[in-house]
């Protein structure tokens, strides 16, 4: 179910317009708080015509939200950062109704919204860098410097980002990254390591990391080593148990994945259900 939050009730034909096309269950509500939210509610339209009102902020930067807000707006709305990005924003067309429409469907749509339940400084932080929770992300080999760069931050926690990599970076970057949340893939014997040639091993200790680590952001950069091992079909399996499972758990995963290391059937194979992470310009600091 919906809830239109109507302050002034303006907009009744408005929302008629919108919402009776969709086949949704709508209720229209005059005042926004806690106890209006009513269990199984989905989405939250907040109509603004000039600003958003105290209610409606209060609600959008709640900790913990039941439902996504959509934020309705006839004009140019300027909405501070936190708000802009963790809520969709449906410019309303009054000359092309199915225009707007079209817009509203994508809004409750938002599969990156609707995976950010909980607003803390470390969502706004992801956020700003264009990282959602529960999305699998890829990203090119010569962007791993960016990575280290955006988990050295005051707003992520150590100890829950898992780190996979061809590279020790428990020893190149210590600062960001810890040996008990560190698997090291190398073909160098001794403790601590993981051979390459053992793809199911390695695959199998991602998951368990997870269960015991319960991590925020998973990062897996051994995709195009591995292929020096295994076929591409098994390493892309063995990616995607990872994958399901970080779904599952509203984890943030980042892949490295580079396009020259494939032909480009199988980058296109691998890469369809991610969303590529490109921080051209560099990461982008909470404050």
């Amino acid at each position: 179910m919906i809830l239109v939050y109507d302050r002034d009730k303006k907009h009744e034909s408005v929302v008629d317009q919108l919402f009776k096309p969709l086949g949704i269950q709508y209720n229209t509500i005059a005042k926004l708080s806690p106890n209006s939210i009513a269990e199984g509610t989905t989405a939250i339209i907040i109509f603004a015509d000039e600003k958003i009102d105290e209610q409606s902020e209060q609600y959008i930067k709640a900790n913990k939200r039941k439902a996504l807000p959509v934020i309705i707006h006839d004009g140019e709305l300027v909405v501070d950062d936190t708000i802009a990005l963790t809520s969709a924003m449906v410019k309303y067309d009054k000359k092309n109704i199915t225009e707007t429409r079209s817009r509203l469907r994508d809004a409750l749509s938002n599969k990156f919204l609707r995976h950010l339940g909980e607003i803390t400084d470390f969502t706004i932080y992801m956020a700003r860098n264009n990282l959602y929770p529960g999305q699998s992300y890829y990203t090119n080999p010569k962007n791993s410097g960016s990575f280290l760069n955006l988990i050295l931050s005051k707003h992520v926690d150590w100890k829950k980002v898992l780190v996979t990599s061809r590279y020790n970076l428990a020893m190149d970057a210590p600062e960001a990254i810890r040996p008990e949340n560190f698997i090291w893939v190398t073909d160098s014997p001794g403790p601590q390591k993981s051979r390459p040639v053992n793809l199911t091993f390695i695959v199998d200790s991602v998951i368990k990391k997870i269960s015991e680590l319960n991590p925020l952001i998973v990062y897996f950069d051994v995709f195009d080593f591995l292929m020096l091992y295994h076929p591409f079909y098994e390493i892309a399996r063995g990616l995607e148990q990872i994958r399901s499972i970080c779904m599952e758990k509203n984890i943030y995963l980042i892949a490295v994945i580079g396009h020259s290391s494939m032909d480009p059937i199988q980058y296109g194979q691998i890469t369809r259900y991610g969303e590529l992470w490109e921080p051209s310009d560099g990461v982008v600091d909470a404050e």
